[in-house]
């Protein structure tokens, strides 16, 4: 297993990072063997081609919407606009750059079943105005790659912390295997991330 710590693409609050590094310690100790990820560039770079193929991709389905997006919300309005201003020359350029490091990826999960990291930045905002930031599914998902999210873990004020995992395709029954057992790892040591921290 791979353990992914995201890189430059956003401040990952501590109980987060606690969590998953507690989660990846709780797996070790079963036998899992338990590498880390090699970040580099891999995640700023594929957040903005994701941002890029995106927008491009949402303005060209969507002309009509392009067209009235003053009367759509502001983020949607944003993407739209940015993606109509752009040129397909950098849409492909983007996905260039997905297939680099898609390559890479593919290469070291021939090696190692998944990858597991946060699915957010940090626990689950409160209230029902957002549901948070998405920015660290989307690597994975300018990628094409199966990703399957893992409830269980808690801030230290009980807030819901999430896990992902992401493995290869055409191996979603291994991934969805391989979460099912580590979900119950979790719930059977469910407790706040800030209260056990690093604990094992």
């Amino acid at each position: 297993m791979l353990l992914w710590h995201p890189h430059g693409i956003g401040e990952v609050d501590a109980g987060m990072t606690a969590g998953v590094d507690h989660v990846a310690r709780l797996l070790a100790d079963r036998g899992v063997d338990v590498d880390t990820l090699p970040a580099d560039d891999l995640d700023r770079e594929l957040v903005a081609a994701h941002r890029t193929v995106m927008a491009v991709e949402a303005a060209r389905e969507r002309p009509a919407e392009v067209a009235a997006a003053d009367r759509l919300s502001a983020p949607l309005a944003e993407l739209l606009r940015t993606g109509a201003a752009l040129h397909d020359e950098e849409r492909l350029a983007a996905l260039a750059v997905a297939d680099r490091h898609r390559r890479d990826v593919l290469a070291l999960l021939a090696t190692y079943d998944l990858v597991l990291g946060p699915a957010a930045l940090g626990p689950a905002p409160a209230g029902l105005h957002a549901t948070g930031d998405p920015v660290l599914s989307r690597p994975w998902q300018v990628l094409g790659l199966p990703a399957v999210g893992i409830p269980g873990l808690r801030s230290a004020d009980g807030l819901p912390l999430g896990l992902q995992v992401v493995g290869a395709p055409e191996r979603e029954g291994r991934l969805l295997a391989a979460a099912a057992a580590i979900e119950s790892v979790v719930l059977a040591h469910a407790g706040p991330a800030g209260a056990h921290g690093g604990a094992r």
